[in-house]
Parts: structure tokens; sequence; C-alpha cells
């Protein structure tokens, strides 16, 4: 196994209030007409954005600021909630960046995670029922995305090897963790996927962009108990009259 691999854990940096000249945008969000979730919306900036403020301070929680050309709208001032900016002093240090690449609403809640660590990049890969952030420095993935509802296919599905993902640089392959003493741990989990999407999705998480090296006593104990405790648990032969529902099923 490689001596680089290991668990590359991202920070996010939550906003405050202190005094500021301009807020990046750290999470999807809106610029309003108004310091309220009722008025109209003006613009949507692309997460990373840097917005000046009109006038230090908040209005009901909302930042005032300065719309920054090519959102599409014609007004230049407009105001942003707290909770998804952070604010900073002195000059921006640019304009709107490119928005990112668009990730399936249906798997992504609120936009990918922000990286607080730049000198890192982080990769964003569609998997289709699951999304991928992999850091290329690290040889793993930094975060899992998936989403799941009710449980509805209890078949067992053959365990496939798993294959490198040609869609990194890295291409990690499964002979990087032989004789390593780690197991290959599934972040989005193949129970997870294959009770939920069949065959096909329980086969896309034998990908090595979606492993990380972990220890057999934790894969197999506290990782494998929150993976059941979000998906279920199936006993042998089981059937939706004997499956023991997880939070998935629960809430759906």
């Amino acid at each position: 196994m490689r001596s680089s691999h290991v668990v590359f854990i991202a920070i996010l940096l939550v906003a405050t209030a202190a005094q500021a000249d301009f807020v990046e945008v750290r999470r999807s969000l809106t610029i309003r007409a108004q310091p309220n979730s009722s008025s109209s919306i003006l613009a949507r900036p692309p997460v990373g954005s840097n917005l000046p403020l009109v006038e230090p301070g908040q209005t009901n929680g909302y930042y005032h600021v300065r719309i920054p050309p090519g959102l599409g709208t014609s007004e230049s001032e407009g105001f942003v909630f707290r909770s998804r900016v952070r604010g900073f002093p002195g000059d921006p240090p640019g304009g709107v960046p490119v928005a990112p690449t668009p990730i399936d609403s249906d798997v992504v809640y609120e936009g990918v995670p922000i990286n607080a660590f730049p000198e890192f990049p982080i990769t964003v890969l569609d998997k289709g029922h699951f999304v991928v952030g992999y850091a290329e420095d690290f040889l793993n993935p930094a975060w899992v995305f998936y989403r799941i509802g009710r449980a509805v296919d209890f078949r067992s599905f053959p365990r496939p090897g798993f294959r490198v993902d040609n869609d990194t640089e890295a291409r990690v392959s499964t002979q990087d963790y032989t004789d390593s003493g780690f197991d290959r741990g599934h972040m989005a989990p193949n129970f997870a996927m294959g009770s939920r999407f069949g065959a096909a999705g329980a086969k896309d998480t034998f990908i090595m962009s979606n492993v990380v090296p972990q220890f057999h006593s934790l894969n197999d104990g506290q990782w494998g108990d929150l993976e059941e405790w979000i998906a279920g648990r199936k006993p042998p032969n089981a059937t939706a009259a004997n499956f023991i529902r997880g939070w998935a099923d629960e809430f759906e």
C-alpha cells in the first residue's frame, strides 16, 4: 500500500458576525431584494464568489452586498443570509469564479462541501448513485454523498472485485491494499446502494474512489454499525417482513 494513503477530513468553516468588508459565498444561496426570505430573488452567485458589503453589520441576519456583473440581473445591490457566507476585512481578492460542475440535486443537498484547504484541490466525481469529492494528493475520497430512501431490493448480489477509477489521476488499485493491514472501506455502502438501486447500485460501490483504508475492527465495528443505522440490517434470507429498518426507512 502507498505510504501516502491517509484519511483526509475537510473542515468546514462557519460564518462569523465579525466586522467585514466583503463576504465569501460558502454555500449555495440566493441574493434577495430585501433582507427577508419572502422577497424576490435577484441572483444566484456560485460558491466561492466574493461580494463587497454596501454597509457593515446585518439586518435581520442578512448582509447588504453589491452584486458583481455577470449574474444575470440589472440590480446592483441585494441581501444574503449570514449562515451561507463568511465575512472578511479588506478588499475582495477577486470576482465571481466559474460556477462549479452541476451535480444532481437528488443526491447532493445545498451543493458540495466547501474545501477549506485550496492547496489540496478536490475533484467532484458523479458516480450516478453517489457523488465523490476526490483528493488526488491523498489518493482518497475526502467525502462521499449518497441519498437513500426505503429499502426495496433484498437480494444478495455478488461482490465484484474493486476496480480502478480512471476518472482519477491517482488510479489507486485494489493491489495497493494487499498485505497492508487495512480493509478496503466503502464510503457509499454496498448494501445501502444495492437495497435501493439493485445490482447496478451495489456494483457501482466497488470502485477505488469510493474506498479509504480502515482497520478491520473499525470497518466491521463502529463504521459497520453506522452503515446499518442508516440503511438498515439484513438478516439471512431477508425480506420486507423481517428486514430491520434503519434511519432511511424510518424517515425516508
